[in-house]
This record gives structure tokens, C-alpha cells and sequence, in this order.
């Protein structure tokens, strides 16, 4: 079926020109979230933080975060809490958790896992990001090669999935059970093949969750 554009939700206006959004997701509630990042072709995406993370309400993106530098994976604690969200600036080198209030506005913000290494950089960056049926969370590394896995409870990490791909970019479960994790890679920088190419993990022995649809 042929997809056509029926109309624009939003316009975030001539002052964002240089920035074009990058991940996105529907909460629990049927609440759109979107963050922008700048432009690849205007140079350094990780000296930068032109970027914002929105929540979309009645034609209008409301902004919960600014300085943000590569706008990446979101996800929330559900059916646990799913007024907790975490959230990715790859920038950042962590992962972030905000309380979400009755409006969808974020607050309380902590860092809920970070990536480096007795406090120096891993030499990769969390991209993509999904969580199980029990709330722990799957972090795609671009130029790892690895999903992380990282439990809810202990915040410590859980599991490395290797991927033969350096530049692994999001994750989602899928599958009639919902038990298996697809990955999908880049090939950014002329990377040979497997570069690219869309990976299914299998016998992970969990559940993802069914996405949710948006409420306009």
C-alpha cells in the first residue's frame, strides 16, 4: 500500500533549519517523544548541542531538554513504571532517567548508567535503545559492535550481545512472541558488509513489549 503524506503535525520553523530529528517513540500514554541533532554536513556532531528533545501536544513540540548534542534512544520502565523514562544523548556517554509527570513533562533528572570506563571514554557511544517486559534496558553502541544490556534494578550491565557490525545504531524487539531482538548496523565510512545489514538475536530467553500507537 502506497503511503501518502496527508498533512504536517508540526513545524519546529526556520530557526531549526540546521537540525533534523533523529529518534523517536510513543509512550505508554500515547505521548509522542522526538530529539533533534544537527546537521551531519555542518560539521562536528559531538562538539555541538544544537539539538532538543520534544514532546508532541496538539500541533506543538513542547521542549523537555535543550544542549543536546545527538539526540538518540528512548525508553520506559513498563509495565513496572512507566511514568520513568530513560533517554540517550550519544554525546553524553550515559544513559538518562526522568520521572514523567501527569502533563508528560520530564523531571528529576539522574544518570542512570554511564558508558565510561573508569571515567574514561569507551571508545564508542550509546546510539538506539529499547528495554524487556522486565524493564531493563538494550543499548546499541555505535563503534562497539556490542548491544549492552543493563539491568533496571542494579543499574549495572548485564549481558554483551556482539554484533558483526562496528556500528550498531537501535534495537527493537519483534517476532510473533516478541522474543526476538532485531539490530540494525550502519555503513557509514564505506564499512564493508556485514556493515548495514539488519541482524535477528534469537534464545535471549526474554520479552520486549508491543509498541503503542500515537494519540493525536
Amino acid at each position: 500500500e502506497e503511503a501518502l503524506h496527508v498533512r504536517v503535525l508540526a513545524d519546529l520553523g526556520n530557526s531549526q533549519n540546521h537540525v533534523r530529528f533523529n529518534d523517536g517513540k510513543v509512550d505508554p500514554s500515547g505521548r509522542l517523544y522526538a530529539g533533534t541533532m544537527q546537521l551531519e554536513t555542518l560539521g562536528d556532531l559531538f562538539a555541538q548541542k544544537e539539538g532538543q528533545f520534544f514532546r508532541y501536544t496538539n500541533g506543538t513540540m513542547v521542549v523537555q531538554k535543550k544542549n543536546v548534542s545527538i539526540s538518540n534512544g528512548l525508553t520506559w520502565d513498563e509495565p513496572g513504571n512507566p511514568s520513568r523514562m530513560y533517554y540517550i544523548d550519544s554525546a553524553a556517554l550515559d544513559v538518562k532517567a526522568f520521572d514523567v509527570d501527569d502533563n508528560g513533562d520530564l523531571k528529576n533528572e539522574t544518570v542512570f548508567f554511564d558508558l565510561r570506563v573508569n571515567g574514561a571514554n569507551p571508545g564508542y557511544v550509546p546510539d538506539g535503545m529499547t528495554s524487556d517486559a522486565d524493564g531493563n534496558l538494550y543499548i546499541a553502541t555505535w563503534g562497539g559492535s556490542k548491544v549492552m544490556k543493563v539491568d533496571k534494578r542494579t543499574q549495572q550491565l548485564l549481558q554483551e550481545i556482539k554484533i558483526p557490525a562496528e556500528q550498531v545504531t537501535s534495537v527493537a524487539f519483534g517476532g510473533p512472541q516478541l522474543d526476538e531482538l532485531f539490530v540494525t548496523t550502519s555503513s557509514n565510512g564505506g564499512k564493508p558488509a556485514p556493515a548495514g545489514e539488519l541482524f535477528k538475536v534469537t534464545g535471549l530467553g526474554v520479552k520486549g513489549k508491543p509498541m503503542h500507537k500515537m494519540i493525536l
